[in-house]
């Protein structure tokens, strides 16, 4: 940011300013490394469509609606901002549509308004019109350097080059990077252009050839969007100018702002980044920084089209259903392949603890004490404003512009770092509610943890046939993931001929019910025989999601979904798989790492997927997710071997022993290697208990740690993790069911019951549902019935 410098005044221009305080004002001009927020308040949702618009500062360049302006000044110190209002317009302006003003009080498009005015608080409603002839030097210079700066979000996603619809990004020119330019003496005009092919002369869609100088037009792109298409005109000129001289790179004429611009590269035949771009137009005479944005991008016109689209009218069975307002029924904004998170969100606000936290006081307490140039990155004040708009019902009233909000900023934060939440793309809403869930416990503070209701242990109980010795472990999650025994669901009457049901409770006996170990060395015996394995709930929270595992390979090892109905009854009763722990008649095995066991992999399989190089952890993952499928396991590994998270274990195959516990044989094991203990425990901790993993890990990492053991940050820092515990008998709440092949492709809704109605949440549509899909869900919410019944 530009730091606040006296500017030298027109006299003549100041002497007919608007007479005004300026005490307390900071006025900033915005850069092009600056970031100007335009999209929304920065504590709300509120829009520059809102009532009162934005208010944007000049000194921070923040945006706040007028509820919050208060706030702003408290941390800002300013009291000087750019009033930013946007409105709807029936008829279209009779300036050319592609055409961007730059300095004007009112921008028009082909729907829209936009005003900008200079205010002073807290004189809010004393608006000055932004005009070099009338406002003080110093005032507009500031003023028109926000008002021409593109906005901090479509920056962002300007700069990484991705339509948040399909997730395209551009990456750098090898042919810029290597451009040698002919030294013809050719100028460029910064205006006025006109494509050079003879008979043609068309005015748009220009692109001048970074090579030779010569501006030509550009093929007719039809752009596609969910509302409809859009054509550009032109006659292919440049292309054709590419495949005679071999000139390879051309940037788009009117589209040059804030150091980027459309360029295209025809040897990759694709749009790319032109790193050297200012140098390549200052070779033409072009200054990079006097160019004007006349023409919207390519990709600004297929965000335009994919934002402008909205889904039809929700539908149960044919019946139109009645749409819902108010506090508890705000809808969510789909911003790109974001149903799944969508769906997931409004399955958490059910949750108390996540309300108590993150709403009313405590949720605005996140958001006020976060500092001003954190709150965009702070994850609990961004999660505190979702869970504020879905509790308060302000952008869900009848009769409003727009009904719903758009959570950009969650997504991104969320997300940040993460191979797949980070991009555009659909994902699974399971997977990311485990993620969000984990990433609640390690950011939340304080004495409440929103994730306790949801957390629970399993008890898993090992037998030894040889020795009919007994073990039992334990481990922790916050999903109940159940596998479908498909080969015992039966025909749907007067369905579709490969339509299937099944019933919860055959599932329920299915997952908890026996498991046979082949090949299993006792302990005690030493003998090769059977084990048999079985899990329990040790505990039952309040709340307890399950995953109804509709997803499976087929014979080609690609994922299908399984055409299952699944049959529940709203109360639902788990009392017969409680964990009831060592019983008095029952011998324990020895305190042996080998028999504390989970989910059975392929031993076979292992050992010959390891002998081709990948780790313990990759392997049994792959052998788990493929249903120990040695085919379908390895072409997982192909698939994902460059994953970040590639060699972690998985969940589901986490061991049960404490990796911290001193007197771990594991740590003994490793110990012997020459590694601390302490490094030993980090290792185990980072690798699931896993022995073979954690020796390569601390191979590989061991010289990054510390040398002397780092004592733990103050358990109070952040708040603690427990696992509530009750009877196990539950009433269903939420559904997220899934429409589509592959958890990574199609739609996501949620049904969500209040009050003993059900409500339909699809996106930003909330309607009373007639019908809900109980049968269909992909993830079930189930609360705990009260004692008394």
């Amino acid at each position: 940011m530009t730091d606040p410098a006296p500017m030298e005044t027109d006299a003549a221009a100041d002497a007919v300013a608007p007479q005004f305080s300026l005490d307390g004002v900071t006025l900033n001009i915005a850069g092009a490394n600056d970031k100007v927020y335009k999209d929304e308040c920065l504590y709300c949702f509120n829009s520059p469509f809102s009532p009162g618009g934005l208010l944007i500062s000049t000194k921070s360049f923040f945006a706040v609606c007028s509820q919050h302006v208060g706030t702003l000044i408290e941390k800002d110190n300013n009291k000087g901002f750019i009033s930013y209002k946007k409105s709807k317009i029936l008829a279209e302006s009779d300036e050319p549509k592609d055409k961007i003003q730059k300095l004007s009080i009112k921008f028009e498009h082909a729907d829209e308004i936009e005003e900008y005015n200079f205010v002073v608080y807290p004189n809010l409603q004393q608006q000055f019109s932004i005009s070099g002839s009338t406002l003080p030097t110093q005032v507009y210079e500031s003023a028109r350097s926000i008002v021409n700066h593109t906005s901090a979000y479509l920056q962002e996603r300007l700069e990484a080059g991705v339509s948040e619809w399909d997730g395209e990004q551009r990456f750098n020119s090898e042919a810029a990077e290597n451009l040698v330019q002919q030294n013809s003496g050719k100028k460029i005009p910064y205006t006025g252009w006109a494509c050079e092919e003879p008979d043609c002369g068309l005015k748009e869609n220009l692109w001048l050839n970074l090579t030779d100088g010569a501006i030509m037009c550009g093929r007719p792109q039809v752009l596609h969007g969910k509302e409809g298409t859009t054509t550009l005109p032109g006659n292919g000129h440049a292309k054709i100018h590419y495949e005679k001289t071999h000139f390879p790179v051309a940037v788009k004429l009117g589209t040059i702002a804030n150091g980027d611009a459309d360029v295209y590269d025809y040897i990759v035949d694709d749009a790319v980044k032109d790193p050297k771009l200012a140098e390549h137009l200052l070779h033409f005479g072009l200054d990079i920084e006097k160019m004007e944005k006349t023409e919207k991008s390519t990709l600004e016109m297929e965000l335009d089209l994919n934002q402008k689209w909205e889904w039809s009218r929700c539908l149960e069975d044919g019946v139109s259903l009645e749409s819902v307002f108010g506090p508890g029924f705000a809808g969510i904004i789909n911003i790109g392949s974001s149903c799944y998170i969508n769906s997931v969100l409004q399955m958490l606000f059910v949750i108390p603890e996540f309300r108590r936290i993150y709403t009313g006081e405590n949720g605005w307490n996140l958001l006020r004490k976060s500092p001003l140039n954190q709150v965009n990155d702070d994850f609990n004040a961004q999660f505190a404003k979702v869970m504020i708009a879905l509790e308060t019902g302000a952008y869900s009233k009848e009769g409003q512009e727009e009904v719903g909000f758009k959570p950009n900023q969650f997504r991104k934060i969320v997300g940040r770092g993460h191979p797949e939440f980070s991009t555009a793309r659909q994902q699974d809403a399971e997977e990311y509610m485990r993620y969000l869930l984990d990433m609640v416990d390690n950011k939340i503070t304080g004495e409440l943890n929103p994730v306790d209701p949801l957390r629970f242990q399993i008890e898993t109980r090992l037998a030894d046939s040889s020795s009919g010795y007994v073990r039992y472990s334990d481990r922790e999650d916050v999903i109940l993931p159940l596998q479908i025994p498909i080969d015992q669901a039966e025909d749907v009457a007067g369905g579709p001929t490969q339509r299937k049901v099944i019933a919860l409770t055959t599932i329920l006996d299915y997952v908890f019910g026996d498991e046979i170990i082949e090949g299993f060395q006792s302990p005690v015996t030493g003998k090769n025989g059977e084990a048999v394995t079985r899990i329990r709930m040790k505990t039952f929270p309040d709340f307890l999601i399950m995953q109804v595992k509709r997803f499976g390979y087929s014979v080609d090892h690609t994922v299908k979904k399984l055409d299952v109905d699944v049959l529940l009854d709203e109360q639902i009763d788990l009392e017969k798989y409680v964990g009831k722990g060592p019983q008095p008649d029952e011998s324990l095995l020895p305190d042996d790492v080998n028999a504390d066991i989970g989910p059975r992999v392929n031993e076979d399989h292992v050992e010959q997927l390891v002998n081709m190089g990948f780790s313990q952890n990759a392997v049994r993952k792959a052998l788990h997710v493929s249903s120990n499928n040695l085919e379908a396991a390895t072409e997982w590994i192909m698939i994902h071997m460059d994953d970040p998270d590639f060699n972690e274990i998985h969940p589901d195959l986490r061991g049960s022993r404490n990796a911290e516990n001193k007197d771990d044989p594991r740590i003994q094991e490793l110990t012997v290697l020459g590694f601390p203990p302490h490094k030993v425990r980090i290792a185990l901790k980072q690798n699931g208990g896993d022995v073979n993993a954690a020796a390569e890990w601390l191979f590989l990492n061991g010289d990054t740690l510390p040398d002397d053991e780092v004592p733990e940050l103050n358990p109070n820092e952040k708040a603690k993790k427990e696992c509530h515990n009750g009877h196990g008998k539950y009433r269903l709440r939420g559904i997220v069911s899934h429409m589509g092949s592959s958890p990574y492709s199609g739609h996501y809704v949620a049904h969500i019951e209040k009050d003993g109605k059900w409500y339909l949440f699809n996106d930003e549509k909330v309607a009373i549902s007639q019908n809900p899909p109980v049968s269909l869900g992909y993830l079930y919410l189930l609360e705990r019935l009260p004692s008394n019944n």
